[in-house]
């Protein structure tokens, strides 16, 4: 029951439903969003119609390529087709995805999938962020990594000098904080407040990448997972 229910949403596209959330659930329509490559390649649908030559070049790939997505697209509800039309004697097929809203809940990933999914979005993330990290840090030669004292069992380890001493636009902090449970909820928000303070100022002559998160520690340590 709850496929149908899928497939009949996912085949409504009125100018009324396509900002609508469409809720996926299909096992195989997930494992195709949650594949970056998967996720890319339908963006251009989610905004507009378009035709495989249309969304191949708004990607900037090989029609060849698309073809074997929009194959994958169609076959999962992702993409309908909405029109054809004849050019040349030829018919031009144009898809559209169910909505440029598509939610899964937590429930309906797999593990594998999620833990998968978000260790290669973080990682892409972070090869960013620590190249550009070491790529300051040696323009300074006065930069340094200091260790010291912090308690009889640890070490804290800081970036020298430290940001409020620098004229550079980068800063970094890793590591767990013990707070208040009122205390971990007010560093969350500021630190939503603060990202989307400055992505409403995008457009600079400055390209910032940005790594930030807070998060309560696990009880319980995960076995490490290949990717």
């Amino acid at each position: 029951m709850m496929k149908w229910l899928l497939f009949r949403k996912i085949e409504v596209l009125s100018k009324e439903a396509v900002g609508q959330r469409v809720v996926i659930i299909h096992p195989a329509a997930i494992d195709v969003l949650f594949d970056l490559r998967g996720s890319r390649m339908l963006s251009p649908f989610l905004t507009a119609e378009h035709t495989l030559s249309t969304a191949a070049k708004t990607l900037n790939v090989a029609p060849s390529t698309l073809a074997h997505w929009i194959a994958k697209f169609l076959r999962t509800r992702l993409i309908r087709e909405v029109r054809v039309e004849a050019r040349n004697g030829a018919p031009m097929r144009w898809y559209r995805a169910p909505s440029s809203y598509l939610f899964v809940p937590m429930a309906n990933i797999p593990e594998r999938t999620r833990l998968a999914f978000l260790a290669a979005g973080r990682q892409r993330a972070l090869d960013r962020f620590s190249a550009g990290m070491d790529e300051e840090m040696r323009r300074d030669p006065a930069t340094g990594i200091s260790f010291k004292a912090d308690g009889p069992r640890s070490v804290e380890v800081n970036f020298e000098p430290q940001s409020s001493r620098r004229n550079e636009p980068w800063t970094e902090f890793w590591g767990a904080i013990s707070l208040t449970r009122e205390q971990a909820h007010t560093l969350a928000e500021e630190l939503d407040a603060l990202i989307e303070h400055y992505r409403s100022l995008d457009g600079g002559p400055v390209e910032v990448v940005v790594h930030a998160g807070a998060v309560r520690g696990a009880t319980r340590r995960r076995p490490r997972r290949t990717v």
